[in-house]
This record gives structure tokens, sequence and C-alpha cells, in this order.
């Protein structure tokens, strides 16, 4: 019974895990999407505005994998 109960556990938290990452993956397309709105307003294409937001804005993959490091480091364990 307790295996039954570690597998939960552990299927619950992966399914935690999914819902941050997709929070902190909107938090990354809304940040992005206003420097892009700033370089718009500034007089540049859509396509330039977008490229040099992602520019701006860093590594986004580089971001998420230090979020998550972070999470597993801050999370408390088993």
């Amino acid at each position: 019974m307790l295996n039954l109960r570690m597998l939960w556990a552990r299927v619950k938290a992966q399914g935690a895990q999914r819902q941050e990452d997709d929070v902190f993956d909107e938090e990354i397309r809304e940040h992005i999407a206003m420097l892009q709105e700033r370089y718009i307003a500034r007089g540049m294409s859509e396509q330039d505005a977008e490229r040099a937001a992602r520019l701006q804005f860093g590594n986004v993959t580089g971001l998420k994998e230090r979020q998550r490091a972070l999470r597993g480091f801050l999370s408390p364990s088993e």
C-alpha cells in the first residue's frame, strides 16, 4: 500500500510541475509580447519587433532550465 501512495504522490507532483511550467511559459510569452509591442510602437515591423524582443529577452530555454532547477532545489524533500 505504501508503494501505491508513493506512486500517486509522484504522479500528482508531476502534474503540478507541468502546471507550473505552463504558467511560467505564459509569463515568458507575455513579457516577450510586451517588448514586441514597445518595438512596434517605435516604428518597427511586426517581424522585426518580435525578433528584437526575443533577442532582448534572452535565452528562454536557459531561463526555463534554471527555473526548474531552482524549483527542484526549493521543493520539500520526500
